[in-house]
């Protein structure tokens, strides 16, 4: 019974995954959202939703990348982390820290 549970849960975030779109996400540009991390939650900006400018095959979505703004410290490894995105729900994402800037540490993740 528990493998079924988990195996419905998986195929709940592959649908939630899949509805997360450049489109998505580009109306959130500019908004704070919840990264949950070991220690607790972090609050991070999402500065950039950029296209790849890559034609996806038949039923995929259009390829495209964020990048998150959040504070200097606590630098985060790359690794996979929940993200809530309020009324859209929490996604686990994979995001690679690309260096800090002026105001914070800067994180992408890219979606193919």
């Amino acid at each position: 019974m528990e493998a079924i549970i988990a195996a419905k849960v998986q195929e709940i975030k592959i649908q939630v995954l899949q509805n997360l779109t450049y489109d998505v996400f580009a109306k959130l540009v500019n908004r704070k959202v919840s990264l949950i991390h070991d220690s607790g939650r972090l609050e991070v900006e999402l500065i950039e939703c950029k296209s790849l400018n890559a034609h996806p095959r038949g039923g995929q979505r259009e390829p495209f990348s964020l990048t998150f703004l959040g504070p200097a410290q606590p630098p985060l490894p790359q690794r996979i982390y929940t993200f809530d995105f309020g009324e859209l729900g929490c996604s686990d994402i994979f995001i690679v820290p690309i260096g800090p800037d002026a105001t914070g540490m800067r994180y992408e993740a890219v979606f193919n």
